[in-house]
């Protein structure tokens, strides 16, 4: 006697024809989890905090919700231990640092340069006792961030107990940075003995920012530490013609206290321990869409190849080549899984590990069907180890359990999310929808959807009963004979039951519909066969 028997369900797989396909495959689905081996459906998103509609962007920060209607990637933690709270975050505008309530430029500007005056000639009679000193001044903001240094000034000729007058006026910038009254910082003043452009210049000491002058009467040998921030440079900002590919984008946490970005086909570093400082680039072959820290290194997605950036330290950066033409269609859409990394590609998901790039869906979804999904507006997520996809504005979704190399996936419906955040201490995805801020799977209990395969007989059968084995089945089971609809039917409970008979089929496929969890599906031909 013929049977049907389901016992092991998995998502969809539309490049495969209904017939090919493995028994545990699905030719539709909708909101089932998988991740049992039974059918069972995803809770909807809970009711959580109400936001503004359309937003982009949510987090928590200092125990309350952060949202922007602008796309922000956003660094938290890292300084250790930082009393001022702060996070870093890029936007559309120019990247930025958070203190509590107050928001700053990320990255100190040049300034110009002061202007010296000699107040004191000092004596001269002894060559030896005559110094050319030229003068740079730089920035400290309220946090204690040094910025780089100003052009250095002309030589003056200082003798024994000279004195030299800056005026710090020209030093002043403008713009949202932590500088002046309760803002804090300092102009710091760093001088050369030699006047020559390729000495050191050495502290001298700092006044307030805002101060009109340094009197320096220092002597040669009272000079400190030597001036580190001459070749820093502030983070990619909204200067056009400084960075005509725009501000810094993808903000990252690189490796310890450093950040990273990019900024159309570079990729930049700060500053080890100096979030105000991008000392260093590297150039992409094409547009980076996207950069995330991996097991490996740091993942550059571009508008073209995959590769990535390795190495302990911003300046000396390793660029390692990955043997794949697969490019990134959406930024938002690339995910560190951990050792691992996920995001859209043309041609479907696409998952680097080490050096090597998988195109997990390839054996299951083919070009034409993927690009019905607008690979362009795909938003990814890290839920429980599953790659979690939202994509259009529809509502729709899926879910990839990557296994083996490969994955079908298992579309889900319902929550038209663009913003999202991932709550690391109770283990927790909250999503946007509309104007809820919700967790999840942490509402009510959905219902799902699961049609099999088509199952083929050499001769024509007739199924006249079967059961459904799962916990608390409540479903509608449907039968499709011969492309021919039947039912649907109710079932309730896990006994068996007989089916409306007196017709054959050759090509048979069951859908079930409803809550509960089902373990197995059977058809037979009689009673006595079913398991």
């Amino acid at each position: 006697m013929a049977n049907i028997t389901l016992e092991n369900f998995a998502g969809i797989a539309p490049k495969i024809r209904p017939a090919k396909l493995a028994d545990e495959l699905a030719t539709e689905s909708a909101n089932v989890r998988l991740s049992s081996g039974a059918i069972e459906a995803w809770r909807e998103l809970s009711v959580g905090e109400t936001v503004a509609a359309n937003i982009l962007t949510a987090f928590k920060y200092l125990g309350s919700w952060v949202t922007s209607t602008n796309r922000q990637s956003v660094v938290s933690g890292l300084i250790p231990n930082d009393v001022h709270d702060r996070i870093f975050y890029s936007d559309a505008d120019y990247p930025k640092v958070r203190s509590g309530a107050d928001i700053y430029r990320l990255g100190l500007p040049r300034p110009s340069a002061p202007v010296p005056s000699i107040t004191t000639a000092g004596d001269s009679t002894n060559i030896t006792d005559v110094r050319n000193q030229r003068y740079v001044v730089t920035l400290v903001d309220g946090f204690g961030v040094e910025g780089p240094s100003s052009l250095p000034t002309d030589a003056y000729e200082v003798g024994l107990g000279g004195e030299v007058t800056l005026d710090l006026t020209p030093c002043t910038v403008t713009g949202a940075y932590k500088l002046g009254g309760a803002d804090g910082g300092f102009y710091r003043i760093y001088r050369t003995n030699t006047g020559d452009y390729g000495t050191v210049y050495q502290y001298v000491g700092q006044v307030a920012y805002g101060s009109a002058s340094f009197v320096d009467d220092v002597a040669p040998g009272e000079l400190q530490e030597a001036l580190l921030s001459a070749e820093w440079v502030a983070a990619p900002d909204d200067d056009g013609v400084l960075y005509p590919d725009g501000p810094l984008q993808g903000l990252i946490k690189a490796g310890d206290n450093v950040l990273a970005g990019f900024s159309g086909n570079t990729v930049f570093f700060s500053e080890p321990g100096v979030p105000t400082a991008w000392p260093y680039y590297y150039s992409a072959g094409a547009t980076v869409v996207g950069l995330v820290k991996i097991q490996s290194g740091i993942l550059v997605v571009t508008t073209g190849k995959p590769y990535l950036l390795v190495g302990d330290d911003p300046s000396v950066m390793t660029d390692v080549p990955i043997e794949s033409d697969q490019s990134c269609t959406s930024g938002p859409s690339l995910v560190d899984m951990g050792a691992s990394a996920i995001y859209a590609s043309p041609d479907g998901l696409v998952l680097v590990e080490g050096a090597t790039a998988v195109l997990i869906t390839g054996e299951f979804i083919d070009r034409d069907t993927w690009q019905g999904y607008d690979p362009t507006s795909m938003r990814g997520y890290k839920y429980e180890g599953r790659y979690l996809c939202f994509y259009g504005n529809a509502g729709l979704g899926f879910v990839v359990d990557v296994n083996g190399g490969t994955a079908a996936i298992s579309p889900i419906s319902g929550i038209d999310a663009y913003a999202g955040w991932n709550d690391t201490e109770s283990d927790t995805l909250y999503l946007a929808h509309g104007t809820n801020l919700g967790i999840f799977d942490g509402g009510a209990d959905a219902e799902f959807s699961w049609q099999s395969k088509d199952f083929i007989f050499p001769s024509p059968r007739s199924f006249s009963c079967g059961r459904i084995q799962g916990l608390a089945v409540d479903v509608n089971l449907t039968i499709y004979a011969d492309g021919v609809t039947r039912g649907p039917y109710p079932i309730s409970s896990t006994q068996e039951f007989r089916l409306p008979g007196g017709y054959e089929a050759t090509t048979w496929r069951v859908k079930v519909e409803g809550t509960g969890a089902v373990d197995g599906i059977y058809l037979s031909e009689s009673m006595s066969d079913l398991p």
